[in-house]
C-alpha cells in the first residue's frame, strides 16, 4: 500500500486558494466553522494558504452559527480550533431564527393539509 502524504495534499489545496486569492486581489476570506471534520480541514487550508502568502490569520474570519441542533462538543471545537490557530471568529447564535422559520414552516404545512382536506 502506498503512504500518503496529507501534507503535500494540504499543500496542493492550499496552493490551489493561494492562486485564487491572488486572481482576485483578495486579503479576506470567511467561512463557516461547525467544529466537524469538512469545516475544520477547510480551516486548515486557509491558514495553510496564509502562512504561504505571509498573510495575517486574523483576516480569515470564521463564522459559527450554534443552534439547538449544535452538539457542546462541536462547538467547544469551534471556538478551540479557532483561538488555537489565531484567526477571527464571529458567533451568530441563530436559535432565534430557526425557531421562528420552523413555525412558519409547519402553519404552511398545516394549511395544506387542511386545504387537502375540504
Amino acid at each position: 500500500m502506498q503512504e500518503v502524504n496529507y501534507d503535500k495534499i494540504l499543500t496542493m489545496q492550499a496552493l490551489g486558494l493561494v492562486r485564487r486569492l491572488k486572481a482576485i486581489n483578495g486579503k479576506k476570506v470567511v467561512l463557516g466553522l461547525s467544529g466537524g471534520l469538512d469545516s475544520t480541514l477547510a480551516l486548515l487550508v486557509c491558514i495553510k494558504a496564509y502562512e504561504i502568502l505571509n498573510y495575517d490569520k486574523k483576516d480569515i474570519i470564521a463564522i459559527t452559527l450554534p443552534c439547538f441542533g449544535t452538539s457542546k462538543r462541536t462547538y467547544n471545537n469551534a471556538l478551540t480550533i479557532a483561538e488555537k490557530l489565531g484567526n477571527t471568529l464571529i458567533e451568530i447564535d441563530i436559535s432565534n431564527a430557526v425557531s421562528q422559520h420552523l413555525k412558519e414552516i409547519m402553519k404552511d404545512i398545516n394549511k395544506r393539509i387542511r386545504d387537502k382536506n375540504k
